[in-house]
């Protein structure tokens, strides 16, 4: 559903008795509680189950280079959303090639652990540095090619800059956007909130991540199909 900011802080100070019914908030009151939204939306996009969506996105590999930056910013590699999280990774191989393979991504110590960060190939897995304001995507063995990369990334809230930005937002979020931002106009204006409005907050952040919870699948670890031999190459075992 489609609602304003004005809407969503409307219904926050009303909830808390800042606002009488029929009346809008002035521009102090309206600057003042975008700034807590914004922080709340920031605070809400570091966590996956209020996260709405995981977005797929399709860079080109540069021959011979590594290291990508990403964010929105005409000087990255990757002028897109710098991702909060990196879900999945895969490459796509080939000219015009559709098949996608899944790309290992690593851990810092995983990614420390490998000796030699300059063999060349096909890559076969990926670091993702989240570095400020760019973050940095390291390719493993280092492309060859121009082949396709492709990332499933964390889908941010949106930051507002005034009362009449629209929000588009998924269902289940009007209510909890209104609620759990009450809480903190509240705090932030010596409004403690109600024993009722504390409970609405929670049930309805509640349904927001029940309705965001990710579908998990069984896995079994490698280690249990088979022997493994040790990769000098990565300091691992494949």
């Amino acid at each position: 559903m489609a609602l304003t900011v004005l809407d969503v802080i409307k219904g926050s100070l009303r909830a808390i008795g800042q606002l009488g019914p029929g009346r809008s908030p002035g521009p102090s009151e309206t600057a003042d509680a975008i700034v807590v939204l914004n922080r709340m939306l920031d605070a809400w996009s570091a966590q996956r189950l209020q996260v709405y969506a995981v977005t797929r996105s399709v860079q080109t590999l540069t021959p011979a280079k590594a290291a990508y930056t990403i964010g929105p910013d005409v000087t990255a590699d990757f002028n897109a959303p710098r991702p909060a999280r990196l879900e999945d990774a895969r490459i796509i191989s080939g000219g015009g090639g559709t098949i996608e393979r899944g790309l290992e991504i690593l851990t810092p110590a995983r990614w420390a652990a490998i000796p030699l960060k300059t063999l060349s190939g096909l890559p076969s897995k990926i670091y993702y540095e989240t570095s400020i304001p760019l973050g940095t995507l390291r390719l493993w063995p280092v492309p060859v090619s121009a082949d396709s990369l492709v990332l499933y990334t964390w889908q941010t809230l949106p930051q507002v800059v005034a009362g009449t930005d629209n929000l588009v937002i998924p269902p289940a979020y009007h209510e909890a956007l209104m609620y759990n931002l009450a809480i903190r106009l509240g705090t932030e204006w010596g409004k403690p909130a109600r024993q009722d409005l504390l409970e609405l907050a929670a049930e309805s952040l509640a349904v927001l991540k029940s309705f965001n919870a990710p579908t998990y699948e069984a896995t079994v670890d490698s280690a249990l199909l088979g022997r493994r031999v040790f990769d000098i190459m990565t300091g691992d075992y494949r």
